[in-house]
């Protein structure tokens, strides 16, 4: 099994004393030296049709790897064509199953809302009206997709606008709001 893994994680381009940590080379930042990573290993076992546990270990350049939106005023423009998009709940549902990462969902109304008419698995409450104030609090991966959502689709559509204009760059509202998506029976927390 020990040669199976090592010669995995040569075909994936790092030595088996190097997969699965970050290498670093230095840098000088100020004056100072700085160790700073090239490329970071991701490590998978799977299990091959005759029962084989297998590692699979591929690399990734830290330059590549996805970072968080640093939310600016001004760095986005909400009026762009491509700037938000609305989905229906069964799409949503269906594309945040498969997601990854996982979509970073916010329910733009009141705090009352949330917790007495429940809310979508796993949402943040951010309501509309503090949205601006808290967008620095948002922390969203750049490749990360983000649900908005409320009793109807205009509130949402409003949030999109304000994350659109702070550089918010995978905006999604939910099509008909939280009442479209318990029509479609999907599943509600908090109730």
């Amino acid at each position: 099994m020990r040669t199976r893994v090592a010669a995995l994680a040569l075909v994936a381009g790092c030595s088996t004393s190097a997969c699965g940590r970050e290498a670093a080379a230095p840098e000088t930042v100020g004056g100072a030296e700085v160790s700073a990573p090239r490329f970071t290993a991701d490590t998978q076992m799977v299990v091959d049709s005759l029962g084989n546990e297998l590692m699979i270990v591929s690399k990734r350049t830290a330059q590549l790897l996805p970072r968080e939106v640093r939310p600016r005023a001004g760095a986005g423009d909400p009026d762009a064509p491509d700037a938000w998009r609305v989905v229906d709940p069964r799409s949503a549902s269906s594309l945040m199953q498969a997601a990854t990462p996982d979509w970073y969902v916010i329910d733009v109304r009141d705090s009352r809302a949330f917790a007495t008419r429940g809310h979508l698995p796993g949402a943040a409450l951010v309501p509309l009206e503090l949205l601006e104030t808290n967008v620095a609090d948002l922390h969203v991966r750049t490749d990360q997709i983000v649900l908005l959502y409320a009793d109807d689709e205009a509130r949402a559509a409003r949030a999109a606008r304000i994350l659109a204009a702070y550089g918010f760059p995978n905006l999604r509202v939910l099509g008909g709001g939280m009442a479209a998506w318990e029509r479609e029976g999907f599943p509600v927390e908090g109730r």
